[in-house]
């Protein structure tokens, strides 16, 4: 089971994501950072995360690498994975 939190870095306003695998080890030595973004979603087969920084991003964790998955001239707010986790 994977899990996530996100660590806000004050004063410089930087919010990294980090992933953890054991649920009962929640501190950033137990865990690994995957990004800086906010509001990290779970696909719906728990294999990627997908965030906000300006645009969404899609991290595999299979892969373990991240991709833009939107190219908007401005700063995307919001977004959902749909049903079948392709969009």
């Amino acid at each position: 089971m994977f899990g996530v939190f996100i660590l806000n870095d004050f004063p410089v306003s930087c919010r990294r994501i980090f992933c953890f695998t054991d649920m009962g080890a929640v501190s950033t030595r137990a865990s690994r950072e995957i990004a800086e973004g906010t509001h990290p979603r779970w696909s719906p087969g728990s294999t990627q995360l997908a965030y906000l920084n300006k645009q969404v991003y899609v991290f595999d964790l299979e892969q373990r690498s991240s991709r833009a998955v939107t190219q908007s001239p401005s700063t995307v707010i919001t977004y959902s994975w749909t049903p079948d986790g392709h969009g």
